[in-house]
Formats: C-alpha cells, structure tokens, sequence
C-alpha cells in the first residue's frame, strides 16, 4: 500500500530549494527614472543606474521603514539596495523633480515538482488499491 505522511511532506518541503534572489535595473535619466514604479520580491535587489548628464540621488523617504540613499550618484555610475521586507517604498533625487516608487512583496510558496509526484502517485496507487478490491 502506498501512503504519504504529513511528516514526509514536511521532508519534502525542508530539502526544496530556495528561490534565487533577482536584480532590477532603474534607469536615471535627467529628469526620470524608468520605470517610475517596479514591484519586486524580498530579497531581490534594485540597481539604479544614472544615464543622465547631470549627478542625480536615489534618496528614500526617512521616515519609511527602509531608508536607502546612493549619495550623489554621477553620470555612469550605479547604486544597488537589496530590499529584505515587504513593503511600499518611495524615493526621490534631492536635486530634481523626480520620484520613484519600489513595491515590494513577499515571494508566492513555491509548491515543488516533486512534491506534485508524489501526490500524484498516491493517487496513482490509492486508485489502483481501490480497482483490485472491486475485483475481488
């Protein structure tokens, strides 16, 4: 007979391997950043990257519960924050009218492939247990 204990489920899900983290590219433009708006997982990192002419800043607001600041950040030049918790984050340049805003969201459970074998092959066998006692 074939059958799944919770406590191998719970195997399964200990050994799965984790979602690697992702980086993002913000372009900073002299009067922009693109995208204005970008939505990303915990654990993945933003790197602005100034295209411009002129020194911009990617300054978050103080009084959020992330405070990022690249500096002056001059033409050429990059920034990177890695985000580690959810939330709405906005920023700004100190120096020009420009604003950009980073969602960030906690990644969806991933639900393994393996774990989807082994439910389907205890369906596989719940279904042949079930087809031999009709035959007897």
């Amino acid at each position: 007979m074939l059958f799944l204990s919770a406590s191998a489920f719970a195997g399964f899900q200990a050994v799965r391997p984790a979602r690697a983290a992702q980086t993002w590219d913000v372009t900073v433009g002299d009067d922009f950043y693109s995208p204005a708006t970008i939505t990303i997982n915990v654990g993945d990192t933003v790197t602005w990257n100034n295209q411009g002419s002129m020194t911009h800043t990617v300054t978050s607001d103080p009084n959020q519960t992330v405070y990022f600041n690249s500096g002056d950040l001059g033409p050429d030049n990059s920034y990177s924050y890695t985000f580690t918790v959810a939330g709405n984050f906005t920023y700004a340049c100190q120096y020009h009218d420009m604003a950009g805003r980073v969602i960030v969201v906690q990644p969806a459970p991933e639900f393994p492939g393996y774990v989807v074998l082994a439910v389907l092959a205890a369906g596989v066998g719940a279904g042949l247990l079930i087809e031999r006692r009709m035959r007897e």
